[in-house]
């Protein structure tokens, strides 16, 4: 499956051997943590939960819609992955083939940009298909590859420093993408809508292809287990049913996950509330999308080393709990301020969430089942956020906003739940002591 390679592709491999050099080992961790720390500028200057439905908003006035971009953007991501898995699990060397796959994506998203500049004016309906179906191609190449890269990434990273590794790379990566939101406030003043939203896509578009290059610097060791047989499709969706009935503390973790992803779905409403409802700008958009990774950059380290310290399941529970803290204070007080101190809590909520997401498949799984683990979360979360986000545009078109935020504040707290009881099974567990 690898024979006829190019040169390109033969550059990024290295001996079980060479893997093993000390220099080598820390020349991988060195890439990954600038591939991942440097794709959260990117990502977050056209940020889901803030950014784009705002953008979304300029081309409709419908908070179905509206409510449909986290929903699309997580499915995007998802769907892809089980199909990712297949492909990419009988690969010894994967991050090649990462590369070429991502990079085509990114530059659509990029292309999409000069669209908005030069279209989105005067083709309002037609740039908000082309959102939708860019953002899908975009997500979908990242979802892709994504458990290709969690399999990379046990093999570069030990077990001991894992969580640690992502929580740091998370954390700089918030750092400076929260510094990028402080200018971005400046794109989003005056000529916001078009010049300033598309700036933003073709910036970031260009941006991630760069970053996605630095997987061609690897010295990737090969990966275990790359002879079994291909799987037919049917199999491969029958591994959603047999992955969750084999492991019911995982079952709970993916029901509890799955509520407060419902419940987190209502965060992407909260700028176009305040900009609705409240006067807010689209320059104070800037401003909150700022507190967001601010607090996000600031708390994703503790979460880290909370992890490393107790266990990483815990994380998303308490992070479930900080988003229904936001909801609350929205609710009980509505006001420009209160907003501010509302992205706060979500950003310190939303790092757990979005940590625990890529951290904790790695450590429950089992080690020749990572890829495929994280691969059935993804997919078992997922697809009923579309529902969700249509449910949750409905009430607040009928009954304005506060309801539908009742409505999810109920939803995190019964996820949160979910993953208290999941967090004491998996607690009981031996700890894992690979690489």
């Amino acid at each position: 499956m690898v024979h006829g390679d190019g040169d390109l592709a033969k550059a990024v491999r290295a001996t079980p051997h060479e893997a093993e050099n000390p220099r080598v080992r820390l020349r991988n961790q060195l890439i990954l943590f600038g591939n991942m720390s440097f794709f959260s500028l990117g990502y977050n200057v056209i940020s889901p939960v803030t950014i784009m439905p705002v953008f979304v908003s300029f081309l409709t006035g419908s908070n179905v819609i509206i409510g449909l971009v986290p929903a699309i953007e997580a499915l995007g991501f998802a769907l892809p992955q089980l199909f990712g898995a297949r492909y990419y699990e009988r690969l010894p060397y994967k991050a090649f083939y990462m590369w070429r796959v991502n990079v085509s994506g990114r530059l659509l998203l990029a292309s999409y940009g000069v669209m908005v500049i030069f279209w989105a004016d005067d083709h309002r309906g037609l740039m908000l298909v082309g959102f939708f179906l860019f953002l899908l191609m975009f997500r979908g190449g990242i979802g892709f590859q994504s458990p290709a890269f969690s399999d990379v990434l046990a093999k570069v990273v030990s077990v001991r420093r894992r969580s640690r590794f992502i929580a740091i790379t998370f954390t700089v990566g918030g750092a400076v993408g929260a510094a990028a939101a402080a200018v971005v406030s400046g794109f989003l003043g005056r000529d916001a809508f078009p010049v300033g939203f598309g700036f933003l896509f073709l910036f970031a578009g260009l941006y991630l292809a760069a970053v996605n290059t630095s997987m061609l610097l690897l010295k990737e060791p090969p990966s275990e287990n790359t002879d079994r047989p291909l799987e037919s499709i049917y199999r491969v969706l029958g591994r959603v049913p047999r992955v969750l009935g084999s492991d019911p503390a995982f079952l709970r973790y993916v029901i509890g996950r799955t509520l407060i992803g419902w419940g987190l779905l209502a965060m992407s409403f909260l700028a176009v509330y305040a900009v609705r409802d409240f006067g807010a700008t689209p320059a104070d958009v800037g401003v909150y999308t700022a507190v967001l990774l601010a607090s996000q950059t600031g708390a994703t380290l503790f979460w880290g080393f909370l992890a490393d310290r107790v266990t990483s399941t815990i994380v998303p529970t308490l992070g479930g709990m900080l988003g229904v803290a936001a909801l609350a204070l929205v609710l009980i007080a509505p006001s420009n301020g209160v907003f501010i101190i509302s992205f706060l809590l979500v950003g310190t909520g939303y790092g757990a969430v979005r940590f625990s997401d890529f951290a904790v498949m790695i450590d429950i799984a089992p080690r020749d089942q990572i890829s495929n683990y994280a691969a059935v979360f993804a997919v078992s979360t997922t697809p009923l956020l579309v529902p969700a986000a249509l449910i949750a545009g409905l009430v607040a078109d009928a009954g304005g906003y506060a309801p539908m935020l009742v409505a999810m504040l109920l939803l995190t707290v019964a996820g949160s739940v979910f993953m208290v009881f999941s967090t004491i099974r998996y607690a009981g567990r031996p700890a894992r002591t690979d690489g």
